[in-house]
């Protein structure tokens, strides 16, 4: 079984992807 802290890592890694994706693709141009 996962325990909630393995979940809440996982989402959290995701949405920092998310957001460095974002931020990376605004930063490329600089």
């Amino acid at each position: 079984m996962r325990t909630p802290r393995t979940r809440l890592l996982f989402h959290t890694g995701v949405a920092v992807a998310s957001a460095f994706l974002l931020f990376g693709d605004s930063c490329t141009e600089l």
